[in-house]
C-alpha cells in the first residue's frame, strides 16, 4: 500500500462485539484495496478489541490502526481517527454499518486519476435498514449543497467521502454533539465551496438505530447546529418543528 492511501476509513466502536464483524467483513471484501482502516474503540469491556485485532489484521499490518481508550462520544472518536488519517479522502463508518460490494471502487472511479480535477467530496446513495431487515434506498441530494443553510445533509455520512485536508481545515467534528455532529460539520464545510460529485450507486447499508433515530434529540441538535453557524433562533426553531413533524410522519408510514 502507498504511503498515502486513497481512503482512510474510520470506525468508532464501543461494546460493538456483536456487530463489528459485519463491518470488517464488508471492508475485507472490497475490490479496491488502496485504503487504511482506523478503529477508535472507547475502552470496550466486551470482545470488541479482540475482534478488531483479529479481523482487522486480515487487511494487513500496514492497513490497520487500532486505538482503545476512553473517549467523549462518537464525534470525539471520529476526531481521533481524523488526526491519524493518512488517506487523501476520509470516510466514517458505524460499527453496525456495511459497505456494499464495490463501494470503494465506485468512489475511486468518481474521483478519477487526475488530482487537479478530483472532487473534494463524493456523496453516494445508501440503504436504510430497519430492525426487521427492510431496506429503503436513498439517493444523494445535490440541491442541499447549493443552499446557505440546508435542512439536511446531501447524504448520510456513511456514504460521504471527503478530502481529509478539507475536514481538518474545517476543524473536524464538534464533540459536544451526540447525534448531529455530522450535520454541523457539513454546515461548516459549505462556505469552503467544495467541488462535489454525486453518484446514485448505493455504497452502504445504514442500520437505523436508537441513537440516530431519537427523533426529538436529533431535531433539537439540527436546530442547535443551525444557530451555531448563524441562523436566527426563530428560523432554527421553525426548522426544528418541521424536521420533527417530518420524522414523526415517516415513522408512522413505516408502521
Amino acid at each position: 500500500m502507498p504511503e498515502e492511501p486513497l481512503f482512510s476509513v474510520v470506525i468508532a466502536t464501543r461494546e460493538a462485539a456483536e456487530v463489528l464483524p459485519g463491518a470488517l467483513d464488508s471492508l475485507h471484501d472490497q475490490t479496491w484495496r488502496d485504503f487504511e482502516l482506523i478503529i477508535i474503540d472507547g475502552a470496550s469491556r466486551d470482545a470488541t478489541l479482540r475482534i478488531a485485532q483479529e479481523q482487522g489484521s486480515r487487511l494487513g499490518p500496514l492497513r490497520l490502526t487500532l486505538v482503545s481508550e476512553p473517549d467523549a462520544g462518537i464525534y470525539d472518536a471520529f476526531n481521533k481517527g481524523l488526526a491519524r488519517a493518512r488517506g487523501r479522502y476520509i470516510a466514517f463508518l458505524g460499527a453496525d454499518d456495511r459497505y456494499l460490494p464495490g463501494a470503494l471502487a465506485a468512489v475511486a472511479a468518481a474521483i478519477g486519476p487526475e488530482e487537479d480535477e478530483a472532487p473534494d467530496a463524493v456523496a453516494g446513495a445508501y440503504n436504510v435498514v430497519d430492525a426487521q431487515g427492510h431496506r429503503a434506498r436513498k439517493l444523494p441530494r445535490p440541491e442541499f449543497t447549493h443552499q446557505r443553510l440546508p435542512r439536511s445533509m446531501p447524504t448520510n455520512h456513511q456514504a460521504l467521502f471527503l478530502r481529509t485536508e478539507v475536514v481538518r481545515q474545517a476543524g473536524g467534528f464538534d464533540p459536544s454533539y451526540r447525534i448531529a455532529g455530522d450535520y454541523e460539520l457539513f454546515l461548516r464545510l459549505l462556505p469552503l465551496k467544495l467541488r462535489w460529485c454525486f453518484i446514485d450507486e448505493a455504497l452502504v447499508d445504514f442500520q437505523l438505530g436508537a441513537t440516530s433515530y431519537a427523533l426529538c434529540a436529533t431535531a433539537r441538535e439540527y436546530r442547535d447546529a443551525k444557530v451555531a453557524v448563524g441562523e436566527s433562533p426563530l428560523g432554527a426553531d421553525l426548522t426544528y418543528v418541521r424536521n420533527l413533524i417530518a420524522a414523526l410522519l415517516a415513522r408512522g408510514l413505516r408502521r
